[in-house]
């Protein structure tokens, strides 16, 4: 049960949040604030609306529309499970180079070691447009320091969600931050540490993200393949940055 200092803590970062929000928005030229953008004070009961601007980035102004931005819409979670994201990663990079170690040390294309992660925002956006079930699993390809399997957690009611990560490193910082989670989140939650091609879970994932910008031509036929072999028919598989190899 929530108390009243973790509740008042929880209402400052969301506060605390929001005018971070509202700084970034008034850099977009012409961009409007308004009070229905705005969230309530109290985190438990409260949602919170993302709009167009934070989903996707586009050069335009914010009433124009391209080929990127087209047919989007801004999608509305819970401030709760914003603000519980964004506390557990708030010391954590978006981006991470491999040391020099992990170059020499593991047998994969450097480029593909290079972790970028997702951003809440898009990620929501990305599960409002799937309308998983609840209870869908999710599985993902290189999960880095695990951003998108805990937003998954707290987006999807009674979702599990499964990474697969290559480097320790990223594995270890991935491992403390899901421990940081409250145990109904963290108990839907499974972190592996290896090479994806031998994890035998993917069988059972109903979403599979390939977070594909650093993967070069063989790695994506071999994931592609993989998925064509391994993956249930059902599943559906998101790729970002390039699409999968077609086959045979």
């Amino acid at each position: 049960m929530t108390t009243e200092l973790e509740q008042g803590v929880s209402n400052a970062l969301l506060r605390s949040l929001h005018a971070d929000r509202a700084a970034r928005r008034q850099q977009v030229s012409g961009y409007p604030a308004t009070e229905e953008s705005q969230p309530e004070q109290s985190a438990s009961t409260s949602t919170l609306r993302f709009e167009l601007s934070e989903i996707v980035s586009c050069a335009h102004g914010p009433k124009a529309r391209c080929l990127q931005c087209s047919g989007r819409a801004s999608v509305t979670v819970a401030s709760s499970a914003h603000v519980d994201y964004c506390r557990a990663f708030s010391a954590i990079p978006h981006f991470s180079r491999p040391t020099a170690a992990e170059l020499a040390n593991l047998t994969v294309p450097p480029r593909s070691l290079a972790a970028g992660e997702i951003l809440f925002s898009s990620f929501a956006a990305l599960i409002h447009d799937l309308q998983p079930s609840p209870g869908d699993c999710f599985l993902d390809l290189g999960s880095g320091t695990g951003r998108a399997v805990v937003a998954w957690a707290l987006l999807v009611p009674d979702g599990c969600a499964v990474g697969v990560e290559i480097r320790e490193s990223l594995h270890e910082t991935a491992v403390e931050v899901s421990g940081s989670l409250d145990l109904s989140v963290r108990r839907r939650l499974r972190l592996e540490l290896g090479d994806l091609f031998m994890f035998p879970g993917w069988a059972d994932a109903d979403v599979l993200l390939v977070n594909s910008t650093g993967f070069d031509d063989t790695l994506m036929a071999s994931i592609s393949g993989k998925i064509q072999q391994s993956a249930k028919s059902t599943a559906r598989v998101l790729t970002l940055s390039q699409p999968l190899t077609p086959l045979p």
